[in-house]
């Protein structure tokens, strides 16, 4: 169990508060000797084992209220297992959407097998999971407002937001992607998050040369406040598996660089390509 507001948990002490009044109340009572009270001792001796255990009944609910509303001052999170359902958790699908995601075989593009697959996943998710999705290209853009819910009504939109993406003309951050990915706000009833990356490859899209930002990311995983559960599907080697053609490499073009800024119609010009 976890609480939003533990601060209010200090006041759990109050909750005995009755009891102290009911004692330091007791120590307040004088006996006074009268004449009279031996027949009126008498006829109630009967009852007064009841009206102690409905005294001690009473003061026992007072104590019991104090400690609930302090309870749910602190708003406490209970996971959902022990009502007998299933863990709420979220996927975000981080889309390569670089340039070389257009390269192309006979079954078809990168960026058109990122999405067959994102959509598939999709529909095997559970109806209590919240789904988003983040291009990497040419920064971590997300796609829609927020989180949405994969369950039957909804699930349709989602297919249709990810048919949607569209490769770009420069190179994707993934590293910069992932951050955006483990540190984004998560609802307090999530208790895992799921990053699934599709991506072709391409060493350039992961800078891997900055090793500085690949340790803070290690330290940021680490000290993500819900489980978090990183998958990579290499789409260039799920196609090699499935298109001998694919297997010809993995060839980007990283920059275009041309000297002229205005070149006329049916005029010769020269560019020049940087490739990896």
């Amino acid at each position: 169990m976890s609480f939003l507001s533990v601060a209010f948990l200090l006041a759990l002490p109050l909750a005995a508060a009755p009891l102290l009044l009911h004692l330091f109340d007791r120590r307040r009572n004088t006996e006074i000797q009268w004449g009279a009270m031996q027949f009126l001792m008498e006829a109630s001796a009967r009852k007064t084992s009841a009206r102690r255990m409905k005294q001690w009944l009473l003061l026992l609910l007072r104590c019991l209220a104090i400690a609930a509303l302090v309870f749910a001052l602190a708003r406490p999170l209970l996971p959902s297992g022990y009502l007998g359902g299933n863990e709420r958790g979220e996927t975000i699908f981080i889309v390569d959407n670089s340039m070389s995601m257009l390269r192309s075989d006979p079954s078809g593009t990168m960026i058109g097998s990122a999405i067959d697959r994102a959509i598939e996943m999709v529909t095997e998710l559970p109806n209590s999971d919240d789904v988003r999705v983040l291009t990497a290209a040419p920064y971590p853009m997300w796609s829609g407002a927020g989180p949405v819910r994969s369950d039957r009504r909804t699930r349709q939109w989602i297919h249709s937001e990810i048919q949607q993406l569209q490769a770009t003309r420069g190179r994707s951050d993934l590293l910069a992607a992932l951050f955006a990915a483990i540190q984004a706000e998560h609802q307090p009833t999530q208790s895992s998050r799921r990053i699934v990356v599709l991506t072709d490859g391409q060493a350039a899209d992961w800078g891997l040369e900055d090793e500085a930002g690949w340790k803070r990311f290690r330290e940021v995983l680490n000290e993500s406040p819900i489980r978090t559960e990183i998958e990579t599907l290499r789409l260039d080697k799920l196609k090699t598996s499935n298109s001998p053609a694919a297997s010809k490499g993995n060839v980007a073009v990283d920059q275009m660089m041309i000297r002229r800024t205005i070149v006329g119609v049916d005029q010769p010009v020269t560019m020049t390509a940087r490739l990896h």
